[in-house]
Order: C-alpha cells, then structure tokens, then sequence
C-alpha cells in the first residue's frame, strides 16, 4: 500500500461523501474494509469451531500472534497465508 501524506487528505469537516471521491481516501477505505471482512470471517469461523487462535495457528503452521494480527485487522493475507488458514478450518478460499 502506498504512503498517503496526512496533509493530501480531505479537510475533517468535509462530509464522507465528498472524502470518498478522493481516489487516495476511497482506496484506503477500500483496502481497510476487505481487511475488517477477512478479520470478520477469519474470526467468526474460528470461533464457530470453537477452536483457539493457538491451535489454529499449530494447525496451520503459522504463530498466535499473526493469526490474532489478522483478525484484528492489523493485517492483510497473502493468497498462500490465506489458503493455509482455510485449510486449517476445513474450509476453501471463494472470491465473491
């Protein structure tokens, strides 16, 4: 992701409509929420297994804290990563 300059960024007292058709702030916007969705999904089939962030991690040959990153939101997968996950929870990777 590219560095955006805080001072490039709409004024605070623009309203968010006027925010988002700054090209810079729509993609941020965009690229922050597919990261709040995969954290959601990520999180929710977790914890529907009732399995903990350790052992899904054991089980997917990755440590707690990148899976506890992801489903916070602090980051964002690789394709790989991802598959391994879904794996992991007897899932498959689908694009929608």
């Amino acid at each position: 992701m590219d560095k955006v300059n805080i001072n490039d960024l709409p004024s605070w007292s623009d309203p968010k409509h006027q925010w988002l058709k700054d090209p810079q702030f729509a993609k941020a916007c965009k690229e922050y929420e597919q990261k709040m969705l995969f954290a959601h999904q990520l999180a929710h089939a977790r914890l529907s297994q009732g399995i903990t962030q350790a052992k899904l991690a054991k089980k997917a040959g990755m440590k707690q804290s990148a899976i506890a990153r992801l489903e916070n939101g602090g980051a964002m997968p690789t394709y790989n990563t991802m598959c391994r996950i879904a794996k992991a929870l007897g899932k498959k990777v689908a694009f929608v």
